[in-house]
Order: C-alpha cells, then structure tokens, then sequence
C-alpha cells in the first residue's frame, strides 16, 4: 500500500544524507579543521561510546532473552495502556495487481472458495504487487483515500470489490477486524509489539545489573 513510493523515498534521503556528509567531510579537510585541539579529544571520546556500545552488545548477544508466552500475556496484560492504538486500526488481508482483469480474477475466486485457499495460488496472477497477510495497518499510514473509503463500510471478514488506487494499481482487501481508536486491541494483533517491549526492559535490566556488578569488581566509586 504505497510500499514502493515509501522505498524510493528511502532511498532518496539515503543518498541525499550520504552526500550532504562527503560535502561537509570535504569542507572540514579543506579547511583544516582537524587540526583543532578539540579533534582529538572528540575521536577518544567516540572511541569510547562505540567501544562500550560494541561490549554492551557482546554481553547481550552472549545472554539473549527467554521468554515463554506467558510472560508476554502477563506483560501485555499490566501494561494494556501502552498498547492501545492512538488511531482507528485496521486488521488487514490484502493483495495489490498492476492489471484490473488479475484482481478481479482474484476476487472472484477469494469469494467462491474462500480468502485462505485463494491466497495460495496469488502467484499464479499476473503483476501481483503487494501481498500482505493478518498486517495491521493505522488508519493514519493508508495513504489511498479510495481503501480508506471502502474499509470505513466494510464488515469483518468481507471481501472488498476492485479498488482503484491513485497510483493505478488495482487492490482487494479483506478486513479481518477493525479495532476503534482507544480500543484495546487483543493480544494476538500486538504480539510483536508486546515481544519487543519486553526483551527491551529485560535487557536495560540485564545491563544494569551486569554494569553494576562490574563497578563492584572494579571497586570505582562515582561522586
């Protein structure tokens, strides 16, 4: 759903950025402003932050995380208000053509035998552009105004007809669920969210305590 015009614009501002720093690199030898005092102070410095950035990730990778299901229901459930979506959320099946006679071939075939039995032969159509499978997607980040349209009127688990995107490429959608600004949506629409959160507070935890015990075998006292 716009996927590739997000890509290109990815790229762009890649390049863009990488340029804007071989200008200003050159400026700095041109003028030699590595030659400052201060130069050589900055580089130990960031000898040092990548240094410990380099050993924190050793010791992480050398101590990964377990988890069981459990403790990420358990973690989702006392912290439901972090995973509440900001914004009308929609649980998405959808496939994107470059061709209208492909998706409505699709479409047809999803209506009569079903979405899941269809989906397994989408790569036998021609110009298939996107297929993206139980996706969540904020109201906010669909940027075709003509899916917008159609999924404020469909019910869960009905098949769109052809829709006509502004970039001419044609898309069925089938809403699995909708889940309302503010809503709470449920466990299995967040999993990977709620996954990521938890392994981020286990490993600040696992840091401090590494860091501390090492201050401690170190004896260095900090005023």
């Amino acid at each position: 759903m716009g996927s590739k015009v997000g890509n290109n614009k990815f790229k762009e501002e890649f390049v863009r950025n990488w340029i804007e720093k071989e200008i200003l690199a050159q400026i700095s030898v041109e003028k030699k402003l590595l030659r400052h005092d201060n130069f050589d102070a900055i580089i130990e410095s960031s000898k040092k932050e990548l240094s410990a950035s380099i050993a924190i990730q050793d010791y992480l990778n050398l101590n990964p995380i377990n988890f069981t299901e459990g403790e990420l229901k358990d973690y989702f459930k006392r912290n439901l208000e972090d995973f509440t979506f900001s914004d009308d959320t929609y649980i998405l099946n959808l496939v994107s053509f470059g061709n209208e006679e492909s998706a409505i071939l699709f479409r047809d075939d999803a209506i009569t035998n079903g979405w899941k039995n269809s989906i397994k032969n989408v790569d036998t159509y021609d110009a298939v552009i996107e297929n993206v499978q139980n996706k969540t997607f904020k109201l906010s980040e669909i940027q075709s105004k003509p899916i917008i349209r159609v999924l404020k009127k469909l019910y869960n688990n009905e098949i769109s007809l052809v829709i006509e995107t502004e970039l001419n490429n044609f898309v069925v959608v089938q809403q699995i669920e909708k889940i309302s600004k503010n809503d709470q949506p449920q466990f299995k629409y967040v999993k990977k969210n709620v996954q990521k959160s938890f392994i981020m507070l286990k490993q600040r935890e696992l840091i401090r305590n590494y860091l501390d015990s090492l201050l401690t075998k170190k004896n260095i006292k900090i005023y």
